[in-house]
């Protein structure tokens, strides 16, 4: 049996083979080539083999399988050998897993560099300064390097474009951020608002004045001047508001200053304008029961045919009546219905007053006398002396029979007024002495006027005096020489 197979192989064989055509034999280095390459075919298959590869592997191989052909051409293996036919065979397998692996490869890069781009087009337009942008230019960089080694890849184009476009985003987004930058830097510079020291100055003026005042009653006509001041704080607070509305935003050393006065001059202001409120409410009944009261003591007076509840209770309750009512007008304006109804009562009142008054005007004049002498200052010497010289200047032909200093203290008086237009205030401080003259009208009459010294804070304390007082609205009192006692002693 086995016999009879070699023979049918013989026999195949020695028909087939006469058909063949001839082989020439390789040399040596042909086979060495050979093998080699079958070698290094190997080991790039058994690379391949062990699963994804990236793109510089399959630069690799692709790097290996060139020098497998450059070797073969070389050595001028013939290409029809069966052992060269069959390598390239392989080899032509080989580079289709590798074409497999490349565009696996390029697949996973082209994603990776799609996150790339969204990271640094993310951190583009946060960039603040030029140093910023070279990381991210490198990235881009590093990006354009594997678009220009893929130029057949259509990829490579848009992701060309892309980079051009974050390009010119960064710049884009710098140039804003340097020009916000300057603008920011403007915003805080304190050169640039050349009034600022001088508006912090009077927000702590407002501040300081408008925190101290406390009791409304205590001074009407002084609640009435502060609250007209009010009205000027307000709009020069609603001013500094609007000038320094975009620096009070930052954290610069000026945004805090300006800022910290603006928030504590608006509280005060705020807790005054109750005040104001209060004290315009107050106005119309406190006015109502003063005159009530001076109706009520002039009655009794007469009654009771007492002069000195006219010279006491009933004067002083109309001044109260009066100051209130002036305090109220200079606020709401002499032709308010309520101020025009008020001041018609008081006029009433007084004209009611003085009629009951004349039916004791003999008693009231025999029990008249001059305010009592108050001030104990150690310049009184030195003011009895500069106010007489004053009034003898003004009234030579009168007769002074004394001066009496029936206040105990200086009043200090500060008055603020805001001129919006030039944005500027005008400030006043002084204070005022008022003093009594008792001049003789007659051998058994005199006359009281009164006179003020004054002290102008701003201009270290220069004083001055008034003394034209005569008539108008300035209150004279009428006494009997025999009554003035000390107050007509000559100083």
């Amino acid at each position: 049996m086995a016999d009879s197979l070699r023979m049918r192989v013989a026999l195949l064989f020695a028909l087939v083979v006469p058909f063949l055509p001839a082989q020439a034999p390789l040399d040596s280095r042909q086979r060495d080539a050979l093998t080699r390459q079958e070698s290094a075919l190997g080991n790039l298959e058994r690379a391949h083999a062990k699963g994804k590869a990236t793109l510089s592997q399959v630069a690799n191989w692709k790097n290996g399988l060139q020098s497998l052909r450059s070797e073969l051409e070389l050595r001028k293996v013939p290409a029809d050998h069966p052992q060269c036919v069959a390598l390239l065979e392989r080899v032509a397998a080989f580079e289709a897993k590798v074409a497999e692996a490349e565009e696996t490869a390029a697949a996973s890069t082209w994603a990776t560099i799609a996150q790339v781009f969204t990271e640094v087009e993310a951190k583009l337009d946060a960039v603040q300064h030029e140093r910023e942008l070279r990381p991210l230019h490198k990235r881009l960089d590093e990006i354009g390097t594997f678009a220009a080694s893929r130029p057949d890849d259509p990829r490579s184009d848009a992701a060309t474009e892309r980079i051009a476009a974050a390009k010119a985003r960064g710049a884009a987004a710098l140039t804003a951020k340097q020009a916000g930058a300057a603008q920011q830097a403007a915003l805080v510079d304190p050169g640039n608002y050349p009034t600022a020291q001088r508006d912090c100055a009077e927000l702590d003026g407002l501040f300081e004045r408008f925190r101290a005042f406390q009791d409304i009653r205590r001074d009407p006509v002084q609640t009435a001047a502060m609250c007209q001041q009010w009205q000027q704080a307000a709009e020069f607070h609603k001013q500094c508001l609007q000038t320094y509305k975009d620096v009070i935003k930052t954290d610069s050393q000026l945004g805090k200053d300006v800022r910290a006065r603006v928030q504590r001059v608006g509280e005060v202001l705020i807790v005054f304008r109750d005040k104001a409120v209060q004290f315009q409410k107050a106005t119309p009944p406190t006015v109502r029961e003063a005159l009530a009261k001076a109706d009520e003591f002039a009655a009794k007076g007469q009654a009771e045919q007492r002069p000195a509840f006219f010279t006491g209770g009933v004067k002083q309750q109309l001044e109260v009546a009066r100051q209130w009512l002036a305090g109220y007008a200079a606020i709401r304006g002499a032709a308010d219905a309520e101020v025009v109804a008020l001041q018609v009562e008081l006029d009433t009142t007084q004209k009611r007053v003085d009629a009951m008054a004349a039916t004791l005007a003999e008693k009231i004049l025999a029990e008249a006398r001059p305010p009592e002498d108050a001030y104990r200052g150690a310049d009184r010497p030195a003011l009895d002396a500069e106010i007489r010289a004053a009034w003898a200047k003004a009234h030579p032909q009168d007769d002074v029979l004394g001066v009496v200093f029936h206040m105990a203290n200086w009043k200090r008086e500060q008055t603020s007024t805001y001129h919006a237009s030039a944005r500027s205030w005008q400030h006043t401080d002084s204070s005022v002495l008022c003093v009594t003259f008792v001049v003789r009208k007659s051998a058994t009459l005199a006359v009281t006027h009164p006179a003020y010294l004054y002290k102008d804070h701003l201009s270290q304390d220069a004083r001055s005096t008034g003394v034209n007082t005569k008539g108008n609205s300035y209150v004279s009192d009428t006494i009997l020489v025999q009554n003035l006692g000390p107050a007509a002693t000559p100083r």
